[in-house]
């Protein structure tokens, strides 16, 4: 049964879920990179014109090895084109659809594969209301996010080692929640029920051990995602293939991290496990 296998051998289980699941995730990060990366090059050039498009690729390309500098010339590029604001501002809103958008289709794709569902299309990739829940938490934990790195970051400055202690507190937080996204999705839960859920099976030392041990296999994949798109990227050296790979790769990670989620969901799930077969 596949959920004993996430809770005998969690990561080897999730690894082999991650397997079976990589070419649809590939197959709608590469739907949802394009149609982004479409969106944010006509804003650019919209925004910023050729010449802009020419002083950001600059900046992009030379960075200065003073990272004072550095942030001092892309504060001064940012004060020439205001406009700028409102394009990162729509990318970021942009990104929280398609990311919630990425979680939806790869949670129903799991849970058809850990169902012996066969998937159709009509249920896989149309949103419901599920997505909506999805958006709203997403939307949710980013303001929550925003918020909480400003005092973060002042309590770095003021103490380094409060700040680290804030950031850990911060991260076992976000992930005692983990669960919500997966139990809305394999769970069919509504959204309260859920977050309760999800409260209640991730305690505060599993949400501390999930934040190192997951922020280690979380690196590990980005290190061997990024390597393979790094390649295909060197065949074009222009800013906006540059910008396309690093899309790319932004959502092939939140692919893996939805997987992540599912394998914690069955893995310190309390459901029957005749409920969930191979």
């Amino acid at each position: 049964m596949i959920n004993t296998q996430f809770k005998i051998q969690p990561v080897a289980a999730f690894y082999r879920l991650l397997a079976k699941s990589f070419i649809f995730i590939l197959i709608v990060s590469l739907v949802l990179s394009t149609l982004s990366f479409i969106l944010l090059k006509m804003s650019l050039n919209n925004t910023l014109g050729t010449n802009g498009i020419k002083e950001m690729a600059q900046l992009i390309n030379e960075p200065s090895t003073d990272m004072m500098e550095q942030s001092k010339a892309m504060q001064a590029f940012v004060l020439k084109h205001p406009s700028l604001v409102t394009v990162i501002f729509g990318a970021l809103i942009l990104s929280l659809f398609l990311v919630s958008y990425l979680f939806f289709t790869t949670q129903q794709f799991s849970k058809n594969m850990l169902l012996g569902i066969k998937n159709k299309l009509s249920i896989l990739l149309i949103p419901n209301h599920a997505y909506i829940r999805i958006l709203l938490f997403l939307s949710l934990i980013s303001g929550f996010l925003t918020f909480a790195s400003g005092f973060i970051a002042i309590s770095i400055t003021a103490n380094p080692i409060m700040g680290i202690i804030a950031g850990l507190f911060l991260g076992s937080l976000i992930v005692r929640n983990c669960l919500l996204i997966p139990g809305l999705i394999i769970g069919e839960m509504n959204f309260s029920d859920s977050i309760k859920y999800s409260f209640q099976t991730i305690s505060l030392g599993r949400s501390f051990k999930i934040v190192i041990f997951g922020t280690l296999i979380f690196l590990v994949l980005s290190f061997i995602l990024s390597s393979l798109v790094y390649f295909p990227s060197l065949l074009s050296k222009t800013v906006s293939a540059k910008m396309y790979f690093n899309i790319l790769v932004f959502f092939l990670q939140m692919g893996c991290v939805s997987i992540g989620l599912t394998s914690l969901f069955l893995r310190y799930g309390n459901f029957e496990e005749e409920k969930i077969t191979e």
